[in-house]
């Protein structure tokens, strides 16, 4: 997957103005964000003239949760 890039134009159309939502775990798009059947945290970005999705990378994971 592809680091975000906040300048970022659609790969479909060209279009410069292009969404983006953060995604913890749970995916609303069509492809599976899994590494080893583990969820992937990434950034679903959607282009505003035609509509296409993919992700991108975050640029720094969330850092675990440890127990004491």
């Amino acid at each position: 997957m592809k680091p975000f890039d906040i300048k970022a134009k659609c790969p479909k159309c060209g279009h410069a103005e292009v969404g983006v939502v953060y995604a913890k775990e749970e995916n609303n798009c069509d492809w599976d964000h899994r590494i080893e059947d583990e969820p992937v945290e990434h950034l679903d970005r959607c282009c505003a003239l035609c509509g296409y999705e993919w992700p991108e990378a975050v640029l720094s994971p969330e850092p675990e949760m440890t127990s004491r």
